[in-house]
């Protein structure tokens, strides 16, 4: 089942560096410094979240999907993606914090959508990178143990990893990068972040987001993104995409957020250049205090505008999922 061959993507005008030896940096410039990140603290005005929120969708749980996509909401950048017999997650969480401490920092306020016990068999995880509410060390260790699954992260990511098994399945890309798994191709792209696990430690491993493409579908994870050329790039290669999966939450205060976090009003244009079939909202309402947008703000900002400027919605829907809500879709 797990065939794996990597394809060497030509050198083009996409693919320039991103590495001086030392640390990885964006295509544009990113432009904060750790006096801002401070400055934020410090002066930040935390929205209302509630303490705790109850979804019971039973989701059903099928083993493998063949003749159509299933995409699974699980929570935050948690999904699901059921293609072509594979099994596919992206950016797994199951803990309570997005933290390195187990009580302290970004919260939950809701359950995983599918409990970590009822998950089928999960052939390929996807990290887009290193920040604890995307790359948690507590649930690649179950993952490792209950599946030995196939770990697709960027470049120098995988010492994170090998601390938790030196035998794990690993393979780090750069951007425009390419694995064919088991005839479905995936693909490190670009986005416009940064990489960390402290505070004075930073961008010493990649951060992207990733296409996964068989046949005729093409689905499109975002991981963390701000604005950037990036997503003219990925469209000039890949559009028009049969999915978007792309973040909305998280995005204030817009003077700190903005380089490394879109904002709602920026997903629809995101989904417009990418000319999506559908796209899917994540990165809201589940960890609080990852940004000092409240509960549903992200939710609502993005149905009041679509619902005052209709013409933006130019290509697809814009879904936005509960915990344990799916979607499929025929290929």
């Amino acid at each position: 089942m797990k065939v794996m061959v990597l394809i060497n993507m030509p050198h083009n005008e996409n693919n320039g560096a991103n590495f001086d030896g030392r640390k990885f940096y964006n295509q544009e410039p990113w432009g904060h410094k750790i006096s801002d990140l401070f400055r934020w603290l410090l002066t930040r005005r935390r929205a209302k979240w509630p303490k705790w929120v109850e979804y019971d969708l039973n989701p059903q749980i099928i083993d493998r999907v063949y003749d159509s996509v299933k995409i699974t909401y699980i929570n935050h950048a948690t999904f699901l993606i059921q293609i072509a017999g594979i099994n596919i997650l992206t950016d797994p969480v199951w803990s309570q914090t997005a933290s390195p401490f187990k009580s302290i920092g970004p919260t939950r306020v809701h359950s995983p959508g599918i409990a970590f016990a009822k998950l089928p068999t999960i052939d390929v995880v996807l990290i887009s990178h290193a920040h604890y509410d995307h790359l948690d060390i507590k649930t690649i260790k179950d993952l490792q143990i209950n599946f030995r699954s196939l770990f697709i992260i960027g470049l120098k990511a995988s010492k994170y990893l090998i601390k938790i098994d030196q035998n794990i399945n690993y393979k780090e890309l750069n951007w425009w990068e390419v694995i064919n798994f088991h005839n479905v191709n995936i693909t490190f792209t670009p986005a416009q972040h940064w990489s960390s696990r402290s505070l004075f430690v930073k961008n010493k491993i990649l951060w992207g987001s990733f296409i996964i493409k068989h046949q005729g579908f093409t689905l499109y994870f975002a991981g963390d993104t701000g604005w950037g050329k990036h997503f003219a790039q990925i469209a000039q290669t890949f559009a028009p995409l049969s999915v978007s999966i792309l973040p909305i939450g998280s995005y204030k205060p817009r003077w700190f957020m903005k380089s490394s976090h879109i904002s709602p009003e920026e997903a629809l244009q995101v989904h417009n250049i990418l000319k999506s079939k559908m796209s899917i909202a994540m990165h809201f309402n589940c960890f609080k205090d990852l940004g000092d947008d409240g509960f549903d703000e992200a939710k609502i900002t993005l149905l009041n505008t679509i619902e005052n400027n209709p013409q933006l919605i130019e290509y697809g829907d814009f879904m936005l999922p509960l915990p344990g809500q799916d979607y499929v879709i025929t290929t």
